[in-house]
This record gives C-alpha cells, structure tokens and sequence, in this order.
C-alpha cells in the first residue's frame, strides 16, 4: 500500500513539474510575442507620427499655395477691375467676365446685361473694307492662339448703335482647363480725332507752303518787271519787299515814269533827314571785368 501511494506522489509530482515547466515556456513565448507586437506597434507608431508630421508638412505647404493663389486672384481682381481700358474674358464666343471699364466703353450700367452679349452684338456687320466682322474675329482669334498675342484696330458698337475705333490685344490664357480669350479694348477715339486735325493741319500748311511758292514766284516776277522799268529804283529796294515792288509798280503805270523820278524831284528825299551823332564809351578790359564782377556779386 505505501509503495503505490509514493508511487503516486511522484506522479502526481512529476505532473505538477511537468505542467509548471509547460507553463514557463508558454509564458516566455507568450512574453517573447508581446515584445515583438510591441516592438511592431512602436514601430507603427513612430513611423505614424512621422507620416503625421509629413501630411502636417504638406498641409501648411497647401495652405500657403493656396494663400499665394487667394492673394495673386485678389491682386488680378483689383488690377482687372482698376484698370482704365476695357477687359472682357471670352470663351467661345461668349463673354465671361468683364471689368467696369468695359461697362463704360459700350454703355452698360449693369454687368449681367453686358454679359449676355457676345462678340457679334459689340460689332458692326462690316469692318473697314467691307470685312464681315465675324470672319475678321475668328482670323484674329486664330492669329492669338498661334503667336500668343495678337494686336489690331477693331470698329465697336455701343447699346444706341454707335459705331468708334478701338485697339484689341487678344491674348489666349487657360483657366481650371478652360480656354479663354482675354481682350483688352482701348477707345481710339480721340486720337483718331487728334489724328485727323494733324493731318487737316499738315493738309493746310503744304497748301500755305504752296501758295507762298506761287507768290514768291510771282513777286520774283514783279521785282524782274521793277528792274526792267526803274533799275535805279530796284537797287534800293529788297526782292522780298512786296509793299515798296508792288507801289512802285502802281505809280510807273499810273504815271508812265520811273519811281525813282519822283524821290529826285522831291526835296524831301534830297537832303538829310537826321543829324546822326555817334557816342561810345571805351573801358579798359581788365577795369570792365572788374566792374562786372562788383555788380554780380
């Protein structure tokens, strides 16, 4: 009986053993596990953080993109609107946006009303030489979006029909992947109108410039006809002096006698008119110099 109960303790003992043995090596695998997932979780953790200061990053570098783009679209705003010649943005023919220059130029008091309209509606039929405004637009668009920019005089219509000149830039840009045509209109008006008075101007001077040749031509003649009739006379006198040429003239036909007849026989022109007395003053040099230099200073 005792042999088998000490049989079973050590059995019983060998279990206990056994099974604390099983446990300690399940309890460092397990510890050995939890060491590696933390080790994996900080691993994520640092490698988080480090995303979350990357995604910080970016987003302060969006803001101050997007700050930079608030800023140049409020600078364009203000240049647009500011601006003393017209602005109209026009997409296919249609207009987009326009300035309060543009506004003044046709005779439009609300911008939505402006905004109706297209190229068409701002245009006479016909452009100089019988050019149909459509087709000369369409062309210029065309040139604009081959070179870049294209710059040409343009005739407008106001809202009562007006007709006036302008000077267009048209310029091709890209919006939000929209093609769009920025013109800029400048009322030539006024320099047309300075444009025809200098010509008018220049007109009448070469018409003067002319006439004074005719009349330089003619007085040559008299003054040959002067020399020819009273040679002493025209001696005295200037070729250029048309007063003294033309009386003289009048008095030898009026009369049949030389002008110069006349100054003999009147005692007036015989004897002196004025008893001339002639005074100077004499100043050494270096005296003069000296006197200047007291009244200048």
């Amino acid at each position: 009986f005792y042999s088998f109960f000490t049989v079973m303790i050590i059995l019983v003992l060998l279990f206990i053993i056994t099974s604390i043995f099983f446990l300690q090596s399940s309890n460092d695998r397990y510890e050995k596990e939890l060491c590696e997932k933390n080790n994996e979780l900080l691993t994520t953790e640092e490698e988080l953080r480090q995303n979350n200061e990357e995604l910080m990053t970016l987003n302060e570098k969006l803001q101050s993109q997007h700050d930079f783009i608030l800023k140049q679209e409020k600078k364009f705003k203000i240049l647009f609107d500011s601006s003393n010649d017209a602005i109209i943005l026009i997409s296919n023919n249609k207009f987009l946006d326009c300035n309060k220059a543009a506004l003044r130029l046709f005779g439009y008091k609300k911008k939505q009303d402006f905004l109706k309209l297209n190229i068409k509606d701002i245009s006479p039929d016909y452009q100089e030489a019988g050019v149909p405004s459509y087709n000369k637009m369409q062309e210029a668009i065309e040139i604009a979006q081959y070179q870049g920019i294209n710059k040409f005089e343009w005739i407008c219509k106001d809202i009562d029909d007006e007709e006036f000149p302008t000077k267009v830039w048209l310029t091709p840009i890209e919006f939000e992947g929209v093609k769009i045509i920025h013109a800029v209109l400048r009322d030539l008006t006024k320099q047309k109108i300075d444009e025809q008075l200098i010509k008018e101007q220049i007109e009448e001077l070469e018409a003067t410039k002319e006439k004074l040749k005719h009349n330089n031509e003619n007085l040559k003649k008299l003054y040959e006809k002067l020399k020819e009739l009273d040679p002493e006379y025209a001696k005295k006198i200037s070729q250029k002096d048309k007063v003294r040429i033309t009386r003289a003239l009048e008095v030898i036909y009026a009369t049949s006698k030389p002008f110069s007849e006349f100054h003999k026989e009147n005692p007036f022109f015989k004897r002196k008119r004025y008893d001339i007395l002639k005074i100077g003053l004499k100043l050494e040099r270096k005296e003069l110099y000296r006197k200047i230099n007291q009244r200048v200073l």
